[in-house]
């Protein structure tokens, strides 16, 4: 069983791989201020899912490697969370990143 701290320190090293993929000018739109100034703790209370325009640098912004990076950061977040293994977190991210191909 993961602990807590170990589930961050993944979630922080997959997101640091991320990013450090991303050219200048994405770092912006991808990477927000932390909830201590007053419009990004807004921000974060008010988010919601719904399928419209929430801001932010998407998925058909990115290159392939960056595409990649950023599911493994969502691998990481579905196998701590969930409590699945990784191979299963992998094959639906996978069919994920199937859809999104079909989509361009």
């Amino acid at each position: 069983m993961t602990t807590p701290r170990q589930t961050a320190a993944k979630m922080a090293e997959a997101a640091q791989a991320w990013l450090e993929r991303l050219e200048d000018e994405q770092r912006p739109a991808a990477q927000w201020a932390g909830p201590a100034d007053e419009v990004s703790e807004a921000e974060r209370r008010r988010w919601f899912y719904t399928p419209t325009d929430h801001g932010g640098l998407t998925v058909h912004q990115q290159r392939p490697a960056q595409q990649r990076a950023a599911m493994t950061l969502v691998v990481e977040l579905a196998t701590r969370i969930s409590g699945l293994n990784a191979t299963n977190s992998l094959a639906k991210v996978s069919a994920s990143g199937a859809l999104l191909a079909v989509q361009r």
